[in-house]
């Protein structure tokens, strides 16, 4: 295996076309890059798809990166975009799917022909108001506002293993509350794209 850094492979195959310095880049990064994803709850069949598309765009815009940043978060904030905007797409193909499937029975009435941010951020309000009071909070900082598990505790002034223990079941409960195959965390990152990677380590 090659000793170099991934700054360094991608800094030849840049300058030189080197070819197997991007293919050596790929097998170095891909299993962070997947692992990265799936804490988003990415479907595993869609995991690897947006990883190849993050590397593709990668060399697109290789102008906009910088040999003294590290390439890893880079590659990262390429797949947060990616991710988020996947996540539109999947929140809203299901919500239409479940309009659709409402809009059959006899007695509903007829759909909206497009969801709009707002609907998605009342589906996810209405499922975290679903849960028991005392995940709430906790939950609304985490998912609505994007705030990161220690930035939940000292906002709430908690214990920061008591935040993430209630976001971790908060986080279950809020998934039943939502169309199936919905996660939160995809549906709070498709609100709020800029939303920070870290934020999605409750599990």
């Amino acid at each position: 295996m090659s000793s170099e850094t991934p700054e360094t492979l991608f800094r030849r195959f840049l300058d030189s076309g080197c070819e197997a310095a991007l293919d050596t880049l790929i097998r170095r990064c891909s299993p962070r890059l997947r692992g990265f994803a799936r804490r988003f709850g990415v479907a595993d069949d869609r995991v690897e798809d947006l990883v190849q598309e993050t590397m593709i765009t990668a060399v697109q815009r290789a102008a906009s990166w910088h040999d003294d940043r590290p390439l890893l978060p880079w590659l990262q904030g390429i797949l947060t975009r990616k991710i988020a905007s996947w996540a539109r797409d999947e929140a809203r193909r299901r919500h239409h799917h479940a309009s659709w499937a409402e809009a059959r029975r006899p007695d509903s009435t007829d759909p909206a022909d497009d969801v709009e941010g707002d609907e998605l951020r009342a589906l996810l309000c209405a499922a975290i108001a679903a849960v028991p009071e005392r995940y709430r909070r906790a939950l609304e900082l985490h998912l609505l506002h994007g705030l990161a598990p220690h930035e939940v505790a000292a906002r709430l002034g908690r214990m920061r293993a008591t935040v993430r223990v209630h976001l971790h079941r908060g986080l279950q409960r809020v998934r039943r509350h939502l169309p199936r195959g919905v996660h939160p965390l995809l549906l709070a990152l498709a609100l709020a794209p800029t939303v920070r990677p870290r934020a999605a380590a409750v599990r």
